[in-house]
């Protein structure tokens, strides 16, 4: 038994010593020696980097030169981020123009004020229609509900009825106007969207006119304060 082991051991040791040695010279596929200059270094490797023969990576294309590329939370892929800032304020400041103005119907005590208040809603209610359909095509979400900042407005005229309503809002129409009217100007000088552009374009004219009825209304209230 001892010399049939030994002799296995000896077998398996041959054959694991057979197998570790490399393959005769002349059994390797090595190019045929053309007496050929060898190639120069920076040319042996003709494959491009990041590439597999007959299988090229797709290499991620940089985005269209007609949309931003960044990642904000206003940008949706289709409006710019100047634009859709422009929109968002817009619709939140055209909610509140209606809210409000349906609030002077019966809060106030003016009568002027009360119209004022009907005109202001009527136009933008339906200028917000329109600024809805195309915040749509755009890919622009508006809120339904008023901001963190609009609401706080709103609600501290709530709390006002009469004269005191009559002042407040009045001044705040006035000052609300000057700067809307800044706002959708900026979009003409400084937005790329043509049809956002177009939208707040027509739109001037309807503030400027809102401004000039709420600055009359305002001069009212002012006189109607000092008789009494």
């Amino acid at each position: 038994m001892n010399k049939i082991a030994l002799m296995l051991l000896v077998i398996g040791f041959s054959y694991t010593a057979a197998r570790s040695e490399p393959p005769p010279m002349d059994t390797l596929n090595f190019p045929a020696n053309t007496g050929q200059p060898a190639p120069p270094a920076n040319q042996i490797n003709t494959v491009p980097v990041g590439t597999f023969q007959n299988n090229p990576v797709q290499t991620p294309t940089a985005p269209p030169t007609s949309v931003p590329a960044t990642t904000d939370m206003l940008y949706t892929g289709i409006a710019w981020k100047g634009d859709t800032i422009f929109v968002m304020k817009a619709g939140d400041g055209g909610l509140l123009e209606v809210k409000l103005g349906k609030l002077a119907l019966t809060h106030a005590s003016s009568q002027k004020v009360k119209e004022l208040g009907q005109l202001i809603a009527s136009d933008h209610g339906k200028a917000n229609l329109e600024l809805k359909t195309l915040a749509q095509k755009k890919g622009i979400y508006l809120s339904t509900k008023l901001s963190k900042k609009s609401q706080m407005e709103y609600d501290k005229l709530a709390k006002l009825k009469g004269s005191d309503f009559d002042k407040a809002y009045t001044k705040m129409m006035v000052e609300d106007h000057k700067k809307n009217i800044q706002l959708f100007k900026d979009e003409l000088s400084f937005g790329k969207d043509a049809q956002i552009q177009t939208w707040a374009s027509d739109k001037i004219p309807t503030l400027q006119h809102h401004l000039k009825v709420a600055e009359e209304a305002e001069k009212t209230v002012d006189k109607t304060d000092t008789v009494q």
